[in-house]
C-alpha cells in the first residue's frame, strides 16, 4: 500500500501523496476538491489533515493510466496523488492552488479516514469517531471477507486492532439508520 505522507517537491510545489477525496464543489470548469490525508507525528500518532484545492484551467488531472481527465471524472472515495502550493490559506480548512491531481485508487466502495474508538472482537465490530461527539460515530462489523492490514501492509486480525489507532476504511455503500450508523467493512488498513 502507498504511504500517506506530504513531502516537498521544491520552494513553489509540495506534494501529498495517498490522500483521499472526501467531497466535490463544482463550479463550470472550476471547483474545490476536499482531501484529507494522514500526517505521522513523532510520537508515533497519526494527525488527519484536511486541505481545500483549488482546481481550474491550469490544473492536470490525470487518470489512474496516465490519462486525461476531467474535474468532473473525479468522484468522492478515489485516492489521489496532488502536486500543490504550499502556500496555504489561513482558514478552517486551508485552500491552496491545485497544479496535478493523479487518481491512484479508484474504488466503487466508500473509502474514509477514522479514528479507532472501540474494538468489540466477541461481536466482530468497530467504533469509529470520537467519544466527543457522538454524531461523529460509526459501527463496523468485521465479517470472514473483512481485509486487515498492518502498518506495512502485512495481514493482521481484529484483535490486533487498538483504540486510538487511525485507519483508511473502506466499507459497504449502505449504512443503517440507527445511531451510531452501522455498516461492513470491506478493508481496513491501519496508517
Amino acid at each position: 500500500m502507498r504511504g500517506h505522507q506530504c513531502c516537498p517537491q521544491g520552494p513553489n510545489r509540495m506534494s501529498i501523496n495517498g490522500a483521499l477525496i472526501e467531497d466535490i464543489d463544482l463550479r463550470g470548469n472550476q471547483g474545490r476538491v476536499t482531501i484529507s490525508y494522514a500526517v505521522p507525528q513523532r510520537n508515533q500518532l497519526i494527525l488527519k489533515e484536511v486541505l481545500v484545492l483549488l482546481v481550474d484551467a491550469q490544473t492536470r488531472i490525470l487518470g489512474s493510466f496516465g490519462q486525461r481527465i476531467t474535474l468532473r471524472d473525479l468522484q468522492r472515495g478515489m485516492l489521489v496523488d496532488v502536486i500543490v502550493s504550499p502556500n496555504f490559506t489561513r482558514s478552517n480548512p486551508p485552500q491552496t492552488t491545485a497544479f496535478q491531481i493523479t487518481v491512484v485508487g479508484e474504488d466503487r466502495y466508500p473509502t474514509r479516514i477514522e479514528n479507532i474508538l472501540r474494538v468489540d472482537e466477541r461481536n466482530r465490530m468497530i467504533l469509529t469517531g470520537s467519544s466527543l461527539d457522538p454524531g461523529s460515530q460509526i459501527r463496523f462489523v468485521v465479517n470472514n471477507n473483512t481485509e486487515i492490514f498492518g502498518l506495512r501492509g502485512n495481514r493482521i486480525s481484529l484483535s490486533q486492532l487498538r483504540p486510538g489507532q487511525t485507519i483508511m476504511i473502506t466499507h459497504e455503500n449502505f449504512m443503517t439508520a440507527s445511531i451510531p450508523p452501522q455498516t461492513v467493512a470491506i478493508r481496513i488498513q491501519v496508517l
